[in-house]
């Protein structure tokens, strides 16, 4: 028996149509009520799913948060980065993000902080004990972070001594001071520990100087905050006077020119410029230029600086035997400005010291000399500079570097 209620297989034409839908009821008649529903559901069907794919395609790709369409954000960056603050103070904080065109844009992040409080603006509140606190902004999946300081107006910032240089005369003492400031430059009260590698320094910053010139490193510290002062530690006070010549013979009515060379008690030559000479026969010049009278004899010239004295010896004699001259010192080199003294000998042929034949008469290419041989070099010449030292028939020639 055939069944009366079923769906003959649709069928597609050349024009991919569908030809017909042969629909019988149980008596074989074709009812054309069924087949105006099942378009009317067709129909509805397809409307539907255009209204969707519809909607679909005119969404917006653009994000709510961003100003361009297709460059979403890809960093944060935040400031400032790492710093600190006081106790009890505020500081600011703001961040921007950084699209994939590199452009920055200004937004309002969620905020953080593993210390003290920061609110919604980014304003961190410092609490009232130190610590550290990590600041972190986070937006759309992003976060940036940064460091923070919270340091109390006790934090040492600035540490320093006073004097932090200068000289100090042998077995003196000077009164060394140690200050501190904090972040805000307020001078805080420290009681720091001394120390010092030459001389003595007690627990108050009271220096004593040794006994002998040297530089000496002066140390404050507190906790592991140190400051440092140099000082230099010099002796002023003439210990020893030379004079050379030291011996000497010199013909009567001829001259002899000395010179003084002062040290310490420790052997630092000094730079003394107020040196009294005196002896005890015939005259001298207080630029250390002896002349023998008519009659000769023997003498003793001497040189005085502060409370230092020291002597040279002179022995009379016809000066004819003088064969040579020289002039010491033999050399020299010198910055322009500089001077030396120089100073002409007189020596028989055996090559023992006698006086000058005459007096001597200096001259110079390069530079300005006395009469008593003091050589200056010029502010504006360097190069060679040729001394001649002239005495009776004897000449001899040196020759000083000028440098700058």
């Amino acid at each position: 028996m055939e069944n009366n209620n079923f769906f003959n297989e649709k069928s597609l034409n050349n024009n991919n149509e569908i030809t017909k839908t042969n629909i019988t009821d149980a008596g074989g008649k074709r009812t054309k009520k069924n087949t105006l529903r099942f378009y009317a559901v067709f129909s509805f069907i397809m409307t539907l799913c255009f209204i969707m794919i519809s909607s679909g395609c005119n969404q917006s790709s653009t994000d709510s948060e961003q100003s361009e369409i297709g460059n979403p954000y890809v960093a944060l960056v935040i400031a400032p980065k790492d710093g600190s603050v006081m106790t009890g103070d505020t500081k600011q904080f703001a961040v921007n993000a950084i699209d994939l065109e590199g452009k920055y844009a200004k937004i309002k992040p969620q905020w953080s902080t593993t210390y003290g409080h920061i609110t919604d603006e980014g304003v961190f509140v410092a609490p009232a004990e130190v610590g550290y606190a990590l600041i972190t902004a986070k937006y759309n999946g992003l976060a940036a972070t940064t460091q923070l300081y919270v340091k109390s107006s006790n934090d040492i910032v600035s540490f320093y001594i006073v004097p932090e240089s200068g000289e100090i005369e042998v077995a003196h003492t000077v009164q060394f001071s140690c200050y501190a400031k904090n972040a805000g430059g307020d001078f805080l009260n420290v009681v720091p520990s001394w120390s010092c590698d030459n001389g003595n320094i007690t627990n108050t910053g009271f220096y004593s100087a040794p006994l002998k010139p040297k530089t000496a490193k002066i140390k404050a510290q507190i906790g592991r905050t140190e400051a440092y002062a140099y000082i230099d530690v010099i002796s002023k006070n003439p210990g020893v006077v030379k004079i050379k010549p030291n011996i000497t013979t010199v013909a009567a009515g001829q001259t002899c020119q000395f010179r003084a060379e002062v040290y310490d008690n420790f052997g630092t030559p000094l730079n003394i410029k107020d040196i009294l000479w005196s002896t005890s026969y015939g005259t001298i010049t207080q630029d250390g230029l002896y002349t023998c009278p008519a009659i000769a004899s023997t003498a003793e010239v001497s040189a005085k600086a502060g409370s230092a004295r020291g002597s040279a010896y002179i022995n009379y004699g016809s000066g004819a035997t003088a064969a040579s001259i020289d002039i010491t010192p033999p050399n020299a080199v010198l910055s322009l400005t500089q001077s030396i003294q120089f100073t002409a000998l007189a020596y028989d042929g055996n090559g023992a010291q006698t006086a000058l034949p005459g007096t001597v008469t200096w001259t110079t290419d390069n530079g300005t000399i006395t009469q008593t041989g003091l050589y200056t070099a010029q502010p504006a010449v360097t190069g060679l500079a040729n001394i001649k030292a002239v005495s009776g028939g004897l000449s001899k020639q040196i020759v000083v570097l000028v440098t700058n």
